[in-house]
């Protein structure tokens, strides 16, 4: 297996290997931003869900008898507030 020197460097021209290796670096800041990027959309899209989650309780309660009638509703009610509120606090 050739070593590192023999991997970049032609005798006397060491222009050709710093190219590559400086094409390398300029690949990884790249390659960073776009993580950055997939992140910071992430968290938008997780706290617009979160909102979105935190509606379905009020909206669900305004429409008269339903769930509101049945004492069983209320886990219902827990499972859906604490979506809502789970998709919030894991944006924070």
């Amino acid at each position: 297996m050739p070593g590192f020197a023999d991997s970049f460097w032609s005798s006397g021209d060491y222009a050709g290997g710093l190219g590559v290796l400086f094409g390398k670096l300029q690949q990884g800041v790249a390659e960073n931003q776009q993580i950055l990027t997939i992140a910071r959309m992430r968290a938008e899209a997780e706290d617009v869900y979160g909102m979105r989650l935190g509606e379905i309780g009020p909206a669900t309660d305004r429409i008269n008898g339903g769930f509101s009638r049945d004492d069983g509703a209320s886990v219902r009610k827990v499972g859906i507030l604490g979506q809502g509120r789970r998709g919030q606090a894991l944006t924070l």
